[in-house]
């Protein structure tokens, strides 16, 4: 419907509609078990909620991930995967929402004590894989 247009035309959910989303996957997720989110937070509303439940109490927030990648990397993959909403000007807007909304967000996170981890997205999926399961390893989380 809508959301799918929106997504489809390189369009963000709104800060609300991706909270709901997560807030519901979260009631449905049993307590012992572990969770990554991908993708979010995506802006820095997003990480205000996630860091007010972290405090609250409804899980332990342990760490961030930041895949860097350039503009000219990120775009030479999403031609390639073929996907509808990988035309030329939506991904431009993803580009100029990034830099907007998500970018300034890493910073928000690490000065408000979640630990970001920067791990170059260029290389190999194998290696930003081991980097990935390394910094999880590190931190105790199995």
């Amino acid at each position: 419907g809508e959301q799918r247009e929106k997504i489809l035309a390189g369009n963000l959910l709104g800060d609300k509609e991706v909270i709901g989303i997560v807030d519901k996957l979260l009631d449905s997720i049993p307590d012992e078990e572990g969770i990554i989110l991908d993708g979010f937070p995506r802006t820095i509303p997003q990480a205000e909620w996630m860091l007010s439940q972290s405090k609250s109490g409804r899980f332990k927030l342990n760490l961030a991930i930041n895949l860097v990648a350039t503009n000219e990397a990120v775009k030479a993959r999403l031609i390639k995967r073929a996907r509808i909403d990988d035309n030329e000007d939506a991904i431009e807007k993803r580009f100029a929402e990034y830099e907007h909304s998500t970018m300034p967000l890493v910073r928000w996170l690490d000065s408000n004590g979640v630990k970001v981890y920067d791990i170059n997205a260029e290389q190999p999926i194998e290696i930003v894989n081991q980097q990935i399961i390394s910094t999880f390893k590190e931190n105790n989380i199995n």
